[in-house]
């Protein structure tokens, strides 16, 4: 009588990103809502009241003036000086600048920049004000 080995276990493939050997995505440790609640608790109740706020501008040129309105955006000065200012274009005739500042959401205080001349823009300057909740 021939004895037979017991068939061995089909291997684990285990994906990137997972460090204990099992198979399947890792499991999360909180999903990005929670997150939000757990920071917005802290600073309701002063645990962290300064936080990272963007401010956001972005004018459309008249045509043929997008190279003036770029220009005239440059020069433009904020006093105080934000932590952080970003300028883009797209195309030839948007442009959007990006502040940052360490300061509470609703902080009214916040130097922004004034709209352009009327005959450098296609419309109204659009304004945006954003919250950071997370860096990765």
């Amino acid at each position: 009588m021939r004895a037979t080995l017991p068939e061995a276990a089909p291997p684990v493939i285990t994906p990137p990103g997972r460090t204990d050997g099992r198979a399947g995505p890792p499991r999360s440790t909180g999903s990005p809502a929670r997150a939000r609640r757990a920071a917005r608790g802290a600073r309701v109740s002063g645990q962290n009241r300064a936080m990272t706020v963007a401010l956001m501008w972005e004018a459309r040129a008249a045509d043929g003036r997008g190279a003036e309105l770029l220009e005239w955006t440059r020069a433009q000065t904020l006093d105080p000086a934000p932590l952080r200012r970003e300028t883009f274009t797209a195309s030839t005739d948007r442009v959007l600048v990006i502040t940052w500042w360490d300061a509470p959401h609703d902080s009214h205080d916040l130097p922004e920049l004034p709209s352009p001349p009327p005959e450098l823009i296609r419309r109204p300057v659009h304004f945006w004000r954003f919250e950071s909740l997370e860096v990765s």
